[in-house]
């Protein structure tokens, strides 16, 4: 509500408060009252006691999970939400923030509607710099997350870990930024998931073009972070310099794995007679790892095998200088591909399994 007076002003803006039987306002009236709109009240206690009568009149002989009781209210909500947008030849705006989002943390047709969602693609730290910057009381900005539901809890102690660990997950078997030395050798392995700077790409000098269309067709468009990408490929270009001076200064034969494609040579070359298909090709190109990593690899000897994937094929071993590329990518029944016709996961891990001798 906050976000949409500061783009259209309190008076293209109208809260609407739809408690259940029980339930109070929420602090609707205060909150309403702080941004200067009006507040819509609209108790559905009533009906949703009528919608309880109509199923055992109807349907009693189907059994109602705790969570079928808890989902009808949200949707109902919605429904009323939109009756009274479109009254006000309005929009609805959603809720939900990029947290809720991938946890899945919310009701199909209730709080997942909405005509857009500004805070989408915000995690629940970054709706609350968001509140704050908006001047936005304390008092509501921190308090603790509450779905609402009917004999719920706070969301918190439902998912069993906080907003603030689902952000900064750090599992031992993330193997980025890390290594691992082999014992009894003197191997050391080191990881590093890398990124993309769009350096493969004959549009690599024009970042902002590449951004715009990432983010119109890129899975990656959801991410997000504070920077562009060959800023954050720079960060990771950093890292990996500084993994491998070390390993130089311990005298260490090295392995490095990656995510996405340290070299040219790893990329498929198709060909293109269409000037929109090949647009779309350098575009896609951009976002398949970077020319760089490649390059700051061949500068340390010590360097003897790179394991890497992102490319959704079986790349055939290729060697540039004294390094190995190895592409161990696993995929099941990829379309229009004869690299994966495995019936299951684990038989193509099998595969595709390599052992590297040292």
């Amino acid at each position: 509500a906050a976000i949409c007076v500061k783009a259209l002003g309190k008076d293209r803006v109208i809260g609407v408060a739809i408690p259940e039987a029980g339930q109070s306002y929420n602090e609707a009236n205060e909150i309403c009252e702080f941004l200067g709109i009006r507040l819509i009240k609209f108790p559905i206690g009533e009906i949703i006691n009528n919608i309880n009568l109509t199923w055992m009149q109807y349907v009693s002989d189907v059994p109602r999970s705790n969570q079928t009781t808890q989902n009808i209210p949200p949707r109902l909500r919605m429904l009323i939400l939109y009756a009274i947008a479109q009254s006000f030849n309005g929009r609805v705006i959603g809720t939900c923030n990029f947290s809720e989002t991938i946890l899945g943390y919310f009701t199909l047709w209730g709080d997942q509607c909405g005509d857009c969602e500004p805070l989408g693609d915000q995690y629940v730290s970054e709706v609350k710099a968001i509140g704050k910057e908006l001047g936005i009381p304390d008092k509501w900005v921190d308090k603790i997350p509450d779905d609402g539901l009917p004999n719920s809890c706070p969301d918190e102690e439902k998912l069993g870990f906080t907003y603030e660990q689902l952000e900064n997950l750090d599992d031992d078997l993330y193997f980025h930024n890390r290594f691992i030395d082999i014992p009894q050798t003197n191997w050391r392995i080191i990881g590093n998931n890398g990124w993309y700077d769009y350096s493969f790409s004959t549009y690599k000098s024009n970042v902002k073009e590449v951004a715009q269309w990432k983010r119109a067709y890129w899975v990656d468009r959801s991410i997000m972070q504070p920077m562009n990408d060959p800023e954050r490929m720079a960060i990771v270009l950093h890292q990996v310099e500084e993994a491998l001076e070390q390993a130089h200064n311990q005298q260490k034969q090295v392995i490095f794995m990656t995510h996405f494609a340290p070299i040219r040579e790893a990329l498929p070359h198709p060909l293109i007679e269409s000037v929109r298909r090949q647009r779309m090709w350098e575009m896609t190109t951009a976002m398949l790892g970077s020319r760089h990593l490649g390059a700051l690899l061949a500068k340390f000897p010590e360097v003897k095998a790179v394991f890497y994937g992102h490319l959704h094929y079986a790349q055939p071993l290729i060697t540039v200088g004294n390094i190995e590329y190895r592409n161990q990518a696993v995929g099941v029944r990829r379309k229009n591909s004869e690299d994966w016709k495995g019936e299951s996961l684990l038989d193509q891990w099998i595969s595709r399994l390599y052992t590297k001798k040292i």
